[in-house]
């Protein structure tokens, strides 16, 4: 999908084996130029106090 002046592509993801966290993969490709970059973010649900 494009996301300002990138095409975003969402590339797969992982869960942590004993925590309740997934990782995810991200690739963004310049639509201006031939910049790449492949980001990893990750993330997690706080069912404790149901804050995120």
């Amino acid at each position: 999908m494009q996301m300002n002046n990138y095409m975003v592509t969402y590339v797969g993801d992982s869960a942590h084996p004993k925590k309740q966290q997934t990782y995810f993969k991200v690739h963004f490709k310049s639509k201006k130029n031939n910049e790449e970059f492949t980001l990893l973010p990750d993330a997690f649900v706080n069912y404790k106090e149901m804050k995120g």
